[in-house]
This record gives C-alpha cells, sequence and structure tokens, in this order.
C-alpha cells in the first residue's frame, strides 16, 4: 500500500476512492471499502482511500492509525492519502473536491456513506458531491444506512455499546474482535 501525504502530493492514476474517518473499521466501513475494490478492479483503476492522519481527535478512538491502516492493507487498498484533519478542517466543500477529490486524487469514482459530510462547518455532504462530480463524469456510490436490528452500524453506536459494557454487540457491529487498543483501555 502506498501512502501520500495527500496535502501536498498529487496522484497520477486515476482512482476509484473512498472518503471516510474509518474509526473503528466497523462493518459499514468494510461494506463500503470491499464495493470500492470490486468497482475498481472492473474498472482498471486505483483502489485508493482518502482519510484523516493523524485522525479527528476523539475522546474514545476505536482504533489506533496503525490498526486502522492494517485494516486496509489487508482489505487490499492500494493508495491511502492520508491528511491532517485541522489542515482541510476550514476548506470550503467546492474546493475540497477541485483541489483534492479532481486534482490531488484523481477520482474517477468516488465511496462514502450516506451521512458523509466535508469541509467548513460541514457543509459538504453527498449532495454537493453529486452535482459538484456529476459534470466531470465522475461516479458517486452513496452507500445506504447499514443497520443491526433497525440500529444504524456507527462508530458512536459502537462506542455507546463499549461504555454500556455490551462487549458482545459491540464485537457484532464491529464485525470483529474489538480491537486491542480498545481492549487495553476496558
Amino acid at each position: 500500500m502506498r501512502i501520500i501525504e495527500a496535502a501536498d502530493t498529487a496522484f497520477s492514476g486515476k482512482t476509484a476512492l473512498c472518503l471516510g474517518n474509518f474509526d473503528g473499521f466497523h462493518r459499514a466501513h468494510r461494506t463500503l471499502l470491499l464495493r470500492a475494490a470490486d468497482f475498481a478492479r472492473a474498472q482498471k483503476l486505483n483502489f485508493a482511500v482518502f482519510t484523516f492522519s493523524p485522525p479527528i481527535p476523539n475522546e474514545f478512538p476505536l482504533s489506533t492509525q496503525e490498526e486502522k491502516f492494517d485494516f486496509f492493507r489487508d482489505l487490499g487498498v492500494e493508495v491511502l492519502f492520508c491528511a491532517p484533519f485541522e489542515r482541510l478542517r476550514a476548506l470550503p466543500p467546492e474546493v475540497f473536491i477541485r483541489d483534492y477529490l479532481l486534482r490531488r486524487f484523481c477520482a474517477s469514482a468516488v465511496f462514502c456513506g450516506y451521512d458523509y459530510t466535508f469541509g467548513r462547518d460541514r457543509a459538504g455532504n453527498v449532495d454537493t458531491l453529486n452535482a459538484a462530480l456529476q459534470p466531470y463524469g465522475v461516479v458517486l456510490n452513496v452507500l445506504e444506512k447499514q443497520t443491526i436490528d433497525g440500529i444504524a452500524i456507527s462508530s458512536s453506536e459502537i462506542r455507546r455499546l463499549i461504555r454500556d459494557r455490551e462487549y458482545e454487540r459491540a464485537e457484532l457491529f464491529f464485525g470483529h474482535p474489538i480491537p486491542k487498543s480498545v481492549q487495553e483501555r476496558l
């Protein structure tokens, strides 16, 4: 897996690009990434991910950066674009799309969750992405809400389950054992 500091470097190949924080790497993350991997293979694109490094500050992170990168490697991510959250958080959505998704990441297809937000004040969302990418012929693939027993699979829900000591249920939402970095804090 090639790791590129996205704030400073452009990539020369076309990508099927997943967007997200990917904290804890749960079932919905895996589904999103597998869809992008399949699409990349079929379209002969580079399978890429954009995430924050260091991760977005959180009082209870569900994975370390190393664990997250290991998950990406295990799923066959070819290119990992990383950028500091603090450096990109103030960008207007249209600047992030133009300067990063299109110019630096060479996205031919973009994959994200239904609730993905980005840019200054989280002003960008899937509708913003769709409107901005469509004129360039970039395909937007939005993963619909993934649920277990009617409850959305999310990092926030997993944090709640862990706080409530519902470890087996947390592992069900993760789709794998609780990461070692979290186990050490229980």
